[in-house]
């Protein structure tokens, strides 16, 4: 049979095929934007944090008085 005939059996359309043994390789571009949204999720996480530190000073400085 040929390709037109039996479309399970072409080639053109389907993914590259990859053996999940090998590392998966990204482009530089991927890598690029990869890198600038676990920047961006690490400048929240870190901002979260500094807020986090803020009120649980402000908790101390109310338990002081308090007691």
């Amino acid at each position: 049979m040929s390709d037109k005939k039996n479309p399970k059996n072409s080639t053109a359309n389907t993914p590259e095929r990859r053996n999940p043994r090998e590392p998966a390789r990204l482009t530089l571009a991927e890598l690029v934007v990869a890198l600038l949204s676990a920047e961006r999720a690490l400048d929240s996480l870190a901002s979260i944090l500094d807020s986090l530190a803020s009120i649980l000073d402000s908790l101390v400085m109310l338990l002081q008085i308090l007691l």
